[in-house]
């Protein structure tokens, strides 16, 4: 079953569909019964039928007042409320969505598909415990279906309680081990839990999966960060840009892991010769673009001592004490 990302840490959506599946109609069957009871018949299927084109067509607004027209003929159409509610879900209007998926389930209480859209119309406001409880009645009526198993541990993930994130993926993983959206977001939910071993292990099953998954990479970058391996975070940033420019503060990290590399590989050439002056300053440098001016200013000093003809590291420790004395007159 395929599935869109979320993230995530998780943004503002455009549409109900960037974060669920489309919604489903409700099987009709059930339903055939009350309509034919209904007093008009020919009137109702006519209003449902073309409520249905106009859904096709994503001519959401017509489609409701088509919806609207078989409900008023038949207020017991369960059917007409559930794809009402999906139009108004497409239309953003989520609180009358939700109305109409909560008549849905009145009329048929074990409906997948209503119980999903509800779902999905939570999910949209961000009403994430609500949310869980539909996709946990649907595990209940359906305990096979990896998909209400990855949604619900995204909202868990959003909600900070990551264990249950943890085991929602794990068990979408076990009905799907093809499913690289379920590792990806349990590397995510790792990597909040500052477990970045497991980060990068389901972070290189997902880059298995799909090679070209950039939140993939940027969840292993985080992790090889964590861990101090700069240079392994750089190459993840890189390619993450490479895939998907747009990542919100993939650049930022990119620049700090710069830095910090830059840091431990000039430490590591201090450690081996205590009098390497251009290595202090590098590191100077760094510190300095990473905002800690008082290790800045030490690493300029010793350069200079090291060598007094460097105009590089004494142009910048100038700039540094000016730094250093602007805070302490405020």
């Amino acid at each position: 079953m395929r599935k869109l990302f979320l993230v995530a840490l998780f943004p503002t959506f455009a549409s109900a569909f960037s974060i669920c599946l489309a919604a489903q109609p409700i099987d009709a069957a059930p339903q055939e019964k009350q309509v034919q009871q209904a007093k008009d018949i020919d009137k109702v299927k006519q209003h449902f039928d073309k409520g249905e084109e106009f859904k096709k067509k994503k001519d959401w607004g017509h489609a409701i007042e088509e919806y609207s027209e078989a409900i008023e003929l038949n207020p017991k159409y369960a059917e007409a409320y559930n794809n009402r509610g999906i139009a108004y879900l497409e239309m953003l209007y989520y609180d009358k969505a939700l109305a109409d998926f909560d008549k849905a389930i009145e009329l048929n209480p074990n409906s997948v598909n209503a119980h999903y859209n509800r779902a999905c119309a939570h999910y949209s406001k961000r009403n994430f415990s609500q949310a869980i409880l539909d996709f946990s009645k649907i595990i209940s009526l359906l305990p096979n279906n990896d998909a209400a198993f990855y949604y619900r541990g995204n909202a868990y993930l959003n909600i900070g309680d990551y264990d249950k994130a943890i085991q929602d993926y794990s068990e979408t993983i076990r009905l799907n081990p093809k499913d690289a959206d379920a590792y990806n977001n349990r590397s995510a939910a790792y990597r909040r839990k500052g477990d970045y071993d497991q980060t990068i292990k389901d972070a290189n099953e997902a880059i298995k999966i799909r090679p070209g998954d950039a939140n993939a990479y940027y969840n292993r970058g985080i992790a090889h960060s964590e861990k101090g391996d700069y240079d392994k975070a750089i190459a993840d940033y890189s390619k993450t840009i490479e895939l998907n420019p747009d990542i919100a503060g993939v650049f930022d990290r990119l620049q700090s892991a710069n830095i910090e590399s830059m840091i431990k590989e000039n430490s590591n050439a201090i450690k081996l010769d205590s009098n390497n002056a251009r290595a202090y300053y590098n590191r100077g440098r760094a510190y300095y673009e990473k905002g800690d001016y008082e290790r800045a200013a030490e690493d300029f000093d010793i350069a200079v001592k090291l060598n007094p003809f460097d105009a590089y590291a004494r142009n910048f420790r100038d700039r540094t004490y000016t730094i250093l004395r602007n805070r302490e007159s405020k």
